[in-house]
């Protein structure tokens, strides 16, 4: 469809910019799970950063300090999962379960380490590649984690659960994420969606 706008003159008042997603409350942070993720304040994403690099400590091999931080998935209970890349992508790490404190500052509090060798090349526009499928388990408590690139084309990303609702992904810089309180059904997958909502990829953890 398209929509032809006539009549302007310089005398016109700009229009507003368009509104973007907001960044999440505090309430929303600590509050109960959810299926979609919640946008991380530019300072709890910082506040990750750091607490996950100082948790994994130097690293001589992976030089855990210069990596990016690519995502951070945050979906409530005071809960955040932090992902990060080599600047050349042959080397990743994660920080699970990293409490969030009332203030919105980060602690890694849970599991998480580093890896080389991962890359495999370029990724294609409309390819999905599962680089993190891992758990965790505290107490009563279980927690299931997949992250990793996706193509350029590929808007938004859900997690596929058979008999379950989908769970929709955190994406930033070229990442997606997700966590579930709970292990993933047998046959779970990744779908990716271009901007137009039409699934373009499906990925699943071998």
């Amino acid at each position: 469809m398209f929509v032809v706008f006539a009549g302007c003159d310089a005398t016109s008042e700009p229009s507003e910019p368009p509104i973007g997603p907001q960044a999440a409350t505090i309430d929303q942070l600590l509050g109960p799970w959810s299926r979609t993720p919640f946008v991380p304040p530019p300072a709890l994403l910082a506040s990750a950063d750091r607490a996950c690099k100082a948790a994994l400590g130097p690293d001589s091999s992976h030089h855990i300090e210069l990596m990016e931080l690519k995502v951070v998935d945050v979906r409530g209970t005071g809960v955040a999962q932090a992902f990060l890349e080599a600047a050349n992508g042959d080397a990743q790490a994660a920080c699970y379960e990293m409490s969030i404190a009332p203030d919105g500052t980060v602690a890694a509090t849970g599991g998480g380490g580093s890896s080389g060798g991962v890359s495999s090349g370029p990724i294609a526009p409309f390819e999905i590649r599962i680089t993190d499928t891992s758990s965790s388990a505290m107490g009563a408590s279980t927690w299931f984690h997949v992250a990793g690139p996706i193509g350029a084309a590929i808007a938004r990303v859900q997690i596929v659960r058979p008999g379950q609702d989908f769970v929709t992904a955190s994406i930033a810089n070229g990442w997606f994420a997700a966590w579930v309180p709970e292990v993933l059904p047998p046959g779970w997958s990744v779908r990716g969606f271009d901007p137009n909502g039409a699934p373009v990829a499906t990925a699943v953890a071998q």
